[in-house]
This record gives C-alpha cells, sequence and structure tokens, in this order.
C-alpha cells in the first residue's frame, strides 16, 4: 500500500512534469530523455528512503517515470466514465431516443453524442469515435442502418462531426457522397447482423 501514494503523485500531480514536457523551447524528445536519466537517481532516492531492496525500487521508479516517456494523447472527443453514466441513466428512464441524441449534437457536445450512441446501439464508445474519425465512416452508416436511423439524421451527424476528421472548416464532398452512396447500399438486416456479431 505505501507505493499507492507514491505511484499515483507521478499522475496526479502533473505539475512535476510540466516544468519540462510543457516549455515550447524545450522539445519532446530531449524533455523525455532528461526524464529518463533521472530514473536511476529517483530509484536510489527510493531504495534510500522507504528502506527497500533495489528491485522492489527499481519496480516503483520504472512505473513512474513510464508515466512521464510514455505520450498519453486522449482525443476530446473520447466520452468520459461521466458522460457514459449519463447516457446509461438517461436510458435506463426511457428518456434516450434519436431525438434527445440529435438534440445533445446540435450543442456541439460530440461526446457526450457518442456516450449516447453508445449506450443506446451497444456499442463500444471507442468504436463509434474511431469510426467518426475516418472520412468514409462505414461503422457509423452501419449502426444506423441497423438501427433504421433517418437518412437525414445520418447526413446531420455526418456533417456535426466533421471536425473530428478535418481541421478544415468545409466538408469534403467527396468523402461525403462516397458514404452516403455506402448508407444506400446496405441493407438493414444485414447490418444489423454486424451489429450483433460486434457486440458479441
Amino acid at each position: 500500500m505505501r507505493w499507492v501514494f507514491w505511484g499515483g503523485t507521478a499522475k496526479e500531480h502533473d505539475d512535476i512534469a510540466r516544468p519540462l514536457l510543457m516549455r515550447p523551447e524545450i522539445p519532446e524528445d530531449l524533455a523525455r530523455k532528461l526524464y529518463r536519466h533521472v530514473g536511476k537517481e529517483l530509484q536510489e532516492y527510493i531504495s534510500a528512503f522507504f528502506g527497500v531492496n533495489d528491485r522492489e525500487a527499481q519496480a516503483v521508479a520504472d512505473e513512474i517515470i513510464l508515466e512521464f516517456v510514455t505520450p498519453q494523447t486522449v482525443s476530446v472527443f473520447m466520452p468520459t466514465e461521466k458522460m457514459i453514466n449519463e447516457a446509461t441513466q438517461k436510458a435506463s428512464l426511457k428518456m434516450l431516443g434519436m431525438d434527445d441524441m440529435m438534440e445533445t449534437l446540435n450543442k456541439g457536445d460530440i461526446a457526450s453524442f457518442i456516450a449516447q450512441f453508445s449506450v443506446y446501439t451497444g456499442l463500444s464508445s471507442k468504436k463509434i469515435h474511431d469510426s467518426l474519425k475516418l472520412s468514409c465512416p462505414k461503422g457509423m452508416a452501419i449502426a444506423c442502418r441497423a438501427f433504421r436511423i433517418q437518412k437525414t439524421d445520418f447526413v446531420k451527424i455526418f456533417l456535426q462531426t466533421h471536425r473530428m476528421r478535418s481541421g478544415r472548416r468545409q466538408v469534403d464532398h467527396g468523402s461525403m457522397l462516397d458514404i452516403l452512396q455506402y448508407f444506400d447500399r446496405i441493407r438493414p438486416e444485414s447490418a444489423l447482423r454486424i451489429i450483433r456479431s460486434e457486440r458479441s
């Protein structure tokens, strides 16, 4: 248990890492090399301060340093656990329908929309997120066809999640045409079979 606090420090107090990793004048790869360099000193400190053997100290030091040297990129569009819980609660109260989800999307809250769509379809939020990031999000088209979501709503979903796929202000009309043609081709029955296999 004595390692819980120490290991948690690296995760919870990002001000430890910020002085180097967040300074624009220092390249990221150099900052990470510096953190690797202090690993040995950190191991010796843990060993002396806590009175443990070198092997235990090495394990903890490695874990802490790994927090700093491993890039961690979390998409702003990935829903949080709180969003998933809120969507689940809405569904349990029969308050999660297509109109509710589109209203969330109209507000520009893509992450909450993904959480709601995940609960609505039973698909993981990561699968939905990753599909929407594709220039031609076939997975989203399949999910919409499986649940007989109207084409007009699918078009709105595609347009309003555009910033997930591109930093440009304009929609790629070629990609839009491709995905709409795909949407028209896939049969709801076939789409539902695919969704069921994804859930299992």
